[in-house]
């Protein structure tokens, strides 16, 4: 019954819907971006060279690299 009532209500406000789609879409990126911003720069790590403006972020990716160099 439910299922009927949605379907009719798309069927008869396609403009609607599709706009409430875009903002739900729009809403969903705008929080699951910065999440995914703090996972991956909770995993980083500072390096301090001494010198203030060489202190630099080093991504877990980054990390891997010079691991595998040495």
């Amino acid at each position: 019954m439910y299922y009927r009532i949605i379907r009719n209500d798309i069927s008869k406000s396609k403009l609607i819907t599709l706009t409430t789609t875009i903002f739900v879409t729009a809403a969903v990126m705008l929080v699951s971006l910065p999440a995914i911003l703090v996972v991956n720069l909770s995993g980083a790590k500072v390096v301090m060279d001494g010198n203030s403006l060489a202190d630099r972020l080093i991504t877990p990716l980054e990390d891997l690299k010079q691991t595998d160099r040495q």
